[in-house]
């Protein structure tokens, strides 16, 4: 796995310019629990190409996951903003509001998910997280 990294690190000096380049290197690194240098290149994503809501939801993603909760919201927002269309985008922000305490919001965000995929596999699970965050 390593050997992705620094493939995936020459990728990126290869190509600067090349967002999608910096998103694989960010997901390889939080794969591997590297969520400080994730967070880098999913930063230097964004700086690459600010309107790509692919990148603003990894982001979020990453930020979320080292509980960065203020900021993973500005990049799930950003990213709804420039694709509101996303049901990736909806599940993992609804993820986030939910862990961050704002039962209410999530249970929007959910909702828009099962909208946009009503017939996802985990569809069943959601409605169940709805449910419980309504009451």
């Amino acid at each position: 796995m390593q050997k992705d990294i620094v493939k995936l690190k020459a990728r990126t000096q290869a190509k600067p310019e090349d967002p999608d380049a910096f998103i694989e290197l960010g997901l390889a690194l939080m794969d591997k629990h590297q969520m400080e240098e994730a967070i880098q290149a999913l930063k230097e994503a964004v700086r690459i190409k600010p309107d790509y809501y692919r990148a603003h939801v990894n982001l979020g993603f990453a930020l979320r996951s080292v509980r960065a909760w203020d900021s993973a919201e500005t990049a799930f927002r950003t990213a709804l903003k420039l694709n509101p269309e996303s049901p990736g985008a909806h599940h993992q922000f609804g993820q986030l509001l939910r862990l961050a305490g704002k039962s209410k919001e999530a249970a929007t965000e959910f909702e828009a998910y099962l909208t946009l995929r009503p017939e996802a596999p985990d569809a069943e699970e959601v409605r169940g997280w709805i449910e419980k965050l309504k009451k």
